[in-house]
């Protein structure tokens, strides 16, 4: 167990204090397969490490099958993140999701789960673990792992009947259009999902305006990120009526995508009738002065929204004006984020120093005063 010498010190604190760290982390340490097979046979022995943190420590598979055969009767490991592994199997956390009494958290992002040439994803015997009724999995994040389609349907066939998973981040997997039927398939079958991430991918129009009818119906969903999905428009048209209907979805991020002035607009109707969306984020979607006064509309007298981030949106002062006569009637919003002026652009005696993001009464004070 020495041989590896960042278990070499683990075994030395062992043995001196008869116990490991409750949050074992070796990040970055380059453990490999031996280090892998090492680790495990302290992991057997032990009974206090609660968080497991072995992300980009050159396990690969072989490594990371010792790894999760030493955790399958461990009693108290509920997070585990193995990303950027090299992993292409799931079999081994496979098997420790149906064995495990303590994993809730697991994070194999940055790895290669890619199809093979005949189709088939090595998602599947992760899939039929998170199908069965043994499944005590609340997170699962598979970040810029390469899933494809494929690999979406695996999951919507595994999540259909499970009721444990709540959080599941999908980001960065080039996910497109072809990916779409699976994700509506997800949240028209799923419920108990109460948070899906999707950010950088490339679900585009068509894509987004697939997954609408099933958030129409969704009744568990409460987060919702799109972020940079290359959605313009007719996605975000899609989405606003979906949200005229969905009386589930608390959070929605759709920044980063080109929404425009009619994206804006069919929020507009979205913001008036959705029951529950309290935080909005819409940073980064060419919405100019005139979107902007569409939000601004939708915003006055608001009883629910609480958070809205417009910045990066070329709000100008026909904008700005608005926002400032719409948080003046709107006594729940919390936070407006927008832009800093620039230093060329700031009223004389400003120092241009403040950063984007501020508060809401610094947002108002400015707005009011321009109004003023």
């Amino acid at each position: 167990r020495g041989g590896c010498e960042p278990v070499g010190a683990l075994v030395t604190a062992l043995e001196s204090t008869g116990m490991l760290p409750i949050d074992l982390n070796l990040t970055n340490e380059p453990l490999g397969k031996a280090g892998g097979a090492a680790l495990a046979e302290l992991l057997f022995e032990d009974r206090s490490v609660t968080v497991l943190k072995l992300e980009s420590t050159e396990l690969f598979d072989q490594g990371f099958d010792s790894v999760c055969q030493a955790l399958e009767r461990h009693p108290s490991v509920f997070r585990l993140d193995a990303g950027y592994n090299g992993l292409r199997a799931t079999k081994p956390l496979a098997r420790l999701l149906e064995l495990s009494t303590s994993l809730l958290c697991a994070d194999i992002s940055g790895n290669s789960f890619g199809p093979s040439l005949l189709g088939w994803s090595p998602l599947v015997p992760l899939a039929e673990a998170l199908a069965s009724e043994r499944c005590r999995l609340q997170l699962l994040q598979l970040g810029n792992s390469d899933i494809g389609a494929r690999g979406v349907e695996a999951l919507a066939d595994g999540l259909r009947g499970n009721t444990s998973v709540r959080h599941l981040v999908l980001d960065e997997n080039k996910l497109t259009q072809r990916a779409a039927p699976a994700l509506a398939r997800l949240l028209a079958t799923n419920t108990s999902l109460t948070s899906l991430d999707l950010r950088y991918n490339a679900l585009a129009d068509a894509g987004v305006s697939a997954l609408a009818p099933a958030l129409r119906e969704n009744t568990s969903l409460g987060c919702l990120v799109l972020w940079a999905n290359k959605f313009a428009a007719g996605g975000a048209e899609a989405l606003a009526g979906a949200l005229c209907a969905n009386g589930s979805l608390e959070v929605l991020d759709v920044g980063a995508n080109a929404l425009g002035f009619e994206g804006a607009t069919a929020f507009k109707q979205a913001l008036g009738e959705n029951p529950k969306l309290h935080t909005l984020g819409m940073a980064s979607c060419a919405l100019g002065p005139e979107g902007i006064i569409a939000v601004a509309e939708a915003l006055e007298g608001n009883p629910r929204l609480r958070r809205l981030d417009l910045r990066r949106n070329e709000i100008g002062l026909a904008g700005l004006m608005a926002l400032a006569a719409a948080v003046r009637n709107n006594d729940r919003l919390q936070d407006l984020l927008l832009d800093a002026p620039s230093a060329h652009s700031a009223p004389e005696g400003a120092d241009g120093t403040e950063g984007a993001g501020r508060e809401l009464g610094a947002d108002a004070a400015a707005a009011g005063g321009a109004v003023a």
